[in-house]
């Protein structure tokens, strides 16, 4: 086969609208997390794949030709059903590659339902404090967020050391100073009250009996039911860094033990655990619908309407 040029030959997103219009609109879902780009699409395509467990039905190719210049190009085709949806050519395999997967994934956001995921993690997250989690405040702050969702929500406007700082150009999220290498967040009066010290850790030779690991698996397995029986579960629980190696290692085991995805991140001082519902697509799909088709980290874009190619 001879493709003519150097630069990156692609064809077929019409034809290829054209077929997927005679398949039906829920036979897969798009996982798109973070935005859809050209560079990201083999990424975003391949997630997308995984997801549907659809590597059956989807797949690329991969061959060279010579061009009219007599030079090696790479050329991926994207199939889809024994059809081969979309092709695409370049001097590089990779800028082929993710070119097949960026105009492949435009037909396909045009027909089937997409999924967009914030790619901003813990974005929307639900923090854990170590001395809240171990007095059951995170617990009860849950549960009244499910039976009051709109006035639990705390009124940060109200706080006149809120206002005062957000008019000397603080913002959520920072931490204090010029450099914003201070604090995050507020001391916790609770941490006080146990002995911590002003990082949420208890101090040198400290020792207390709430400290005790079956209390730790006992609130963690509370925890976990609640965040699976309720709307939360759209958010990620994250334990801070305040919780030991061992307390991490029971709240991994938990978590394992509800079904949830749980993963570390950080490093040193700064390690922590996320929480998070092991969704399937269809599962997340539904549960959008029934909320709205949007959450904090989630969107729900249905297919457009069936239109004349």
């Amino acid at each position: 086969m001879d493709v003519g040029g150097n630069a990156p030959h692609a064809a077929g997103l019409t034809e290829a609208l054209a077929f997927l219009r005679t398949r039906p609109t829920d036979e897969i879902i798009v996982r798109q997390c973070g935005d859809l780009v050209e560079k990201t699409a083999s990424r975003i395509l391949q997630e997308t794949i995984d997801a549907n467990k659809a590597a059956r039905f989807i797949r690329l190719e991969y061959k060279t030709a010579t061009n009219q210049k007599g030079q090696v190009e790479n050329i991926v085709i994207v199939w889809y059903n024994n059809h081969a949806l979309i092709r695409s050519s370049a001097a590089a395999a990779k800028d082929a590659k993710n070119r097949a997967s960026f105009i492949c994934l435009q037909a396909f956001v045009q027909h089937f339902c997409v999924v967009k995921i914030s790619a901003a993690d813990g974005a929307f997250v639900q923090s854990i404090s170590h001395p809240d989690f171990l007095s059951g405040a995170v617990i009860e702050q849950i549960q009244s967020q499910m039976a009051n969702p709109v006035s639990s929500k705390p009124n940060h406007d109200a706080s006149f050391g809120y206002r005062l700082m957000r008019r000397f150009g603080w913002k959520d999220g920072n931490g204090l100073g010029v450099n914003e290498s201070g604090i995050v967040h507020a001391i916790s009066t609770s941490a006080a009250a146990v002995g911590y010290n002003s990082y949420g850790r208890p101090g040198l030779g400290y020792r207390d009996a709430s400290l005790d690991q079956g209390l730790v698996a006992e609130h963690c397995e509370e925890l976990c039911q609640l965040f699976l029986a309720n709307a939360v579960l759209l958010e990620d629980l994250v334990f801070s860094s305040q919780f030991s190696l061992e307390e991490r290692e029971i709240i991994h085991a938990v978590a394992e033990k509800f079904g949830l995805q749980h993963n570390s991140a950080g490093s040193g001082e700064n390690r922590h655990i996320i929480v998070r519902y092991k969704w399937s697509l269809p599962k997340l799909v539904e549960e959008l619908r029934r909320v709205g088709g949007k959450t904090g980290r989630y969107e729900l874009c249905e297919p457009l309407p069936n239109q004349s190619m």
